[in-house]
């Protein structure tokens, strides 16, 4: 195993976790928000940024623990997936697929997932609810705030890698419809 491979192991999990949910939450959040996570692994700390219009697309932005952003828009009433490169102002936008319903962590993920309860506490003062669920050598706990109705804390183990999502900035109203659209002076690129 490459020593690349092995400092980009963590990241990569926590990429293919939030990219392996079931198809329940297929439409996205129903409700506008922001929200910005603190992202931890053997790596270092990055961030998740995640944006809902409510009506079915949304924002995700990952930065990873050496600076590399990665940047997805999310369609769910049109079903596509969209990958900005901002370095070289490119699009890429490919057609989701009945399986694979992307980062959105509510009760419908938890119910997708036939995750089990864990009960209910208190979270840097959101009250939550959380799930657990595991799938092979994945481990999964998520927390969803009563009052977001979304993910406040998540802890995600694969044998001895371990990333865990802290909620550090939330707002029940989306500031810039525009951050969902592809900039202007990007060239979009359908890939099949």
């Amino acid at each position: 195993m490459t020593a690349h491979f092995k400092r980009s192991l963590p990241l990569l999990l926590t990429v293919l976790c939030a990219f392996s949910l079931a198809s329940a939450a297929a439409q996205g959040p129903k409700f506008e928000f922001e929200a910005t996570y603190r992202v931890e692994s053997e790596l270092g700390s990055g961030s998740l940024q995640q944006a809902s219009d409510g009506k079915g697309r949304m924002l995700h932005e990952n930065t990873s623990p050496a600076g590399k952003k990665s940047i997805t828009i999310l369609d769910f009433k049109n079903k596509t997936l969209t990958q900005l490169v901002e370095r070289d102002k490119m699009a890429f936008r490919s057609k989701m697929d009945d399986g694979s319903s992307i980062l959105v962590y509510d009760d419908n993920y938890a119910k997708a997932k036939e995750a089990k309860s864990l009960g209910s506490k208190i979270i840097d003062g959101h009250p939550c609810h959380g799930w657990k669920s595991s799938r092979g050598a994945l481990y999964k706990e998520i927390w969803i705030g009563d009052d977001t109705r979304y993910l406040v804390h998540s802890e995600s183990r694969r044998g001895a890698h371990t990333t865990k999502m802290f909620l550090k900035k939330w707002s029940n109203k989306l500031e810039n419809r525009k951050r969902i659209d592809v900039p202007d002076g990007y060239h979009l690129t359908s890939v099949k």
